[in-house]
């Protein structure tokens, strides 16, 4: 197995759980394999359907990872990925959000001349990449134009989004 786990080598009998996850991004669980009683065939938040694999590929997607031989575990509130690991494909709540980031620019007349380069760095937010500075920088210049009406939507998708890197980079003060 990489690297090190919390102090320690992972053993050879550590793995990656499965994690069920609705199709808007709501985690139900990272431990599907382990804790059977946590499955749900609908999200209780939003009632959408459930996945364990890639729509795409058909891979089971990343839960948490378990080595049985570890002496400590240090839960780390396991986030929806935005991509699948095997295939790179996005998963469906990410395609989901980056479409309604790309619509919520459209409402807004004062990214008229922004938009198509504003939509080609939206990959760039979600996923630590050397275009990420750039992406967040040209994405907080058009927050600080962008009418009243639609910030606080655009903020709270790109809060949804962004990596925890590029949301320090567009959101300094969070």
């Amino acid at each position: 197995m990489h690297g090190v786990f919390h102090g320690q080598t992972p053993s050879s009998r550590a793995f990656h759980d499965v994690a069920q996850i609705c199709l808007n991004g709501h985690v139900i669980t990272a431990g599907y394999q382990r804790y059977p009683e946590y499955r749900k065939q609908h999200c209780d938040r939003c009632g959408a359907k459930t996945i364990t694999e890639c729509p795409t590929c058909h891979q089971a997607i990343q839960g948490d990872h378990v080595d049985p031989d570890a002496i400590i575990f240090v839960p780390g509130g396991f986030r929806a990925p935005a991509y699948c690991h095997s295939c790179g494909n996005p998963f469906p709540w990410t395609e989901q959000r980056l479409d309604a980031l790309v619509e919520l620019t459209k409402e807004s007349a004062s990214l008229a001349e922004d938009r198509d380069d504003l939509g080609t760095l939206v990959p760039d937010l979600l996923a630590n990449t050397p275009r990420s500075e750039l992406a967040a920088t040209r994405w907080r210049k058009a927050l600080a134009k962008v009418e009243e009406n639609i910030a606080p939507a655009l903020r709270s998708l790109l809060t949804e989004i962004a990596t925890e890197a590029v949301k320090k980079m567009l959101f300094p003060g969070l």
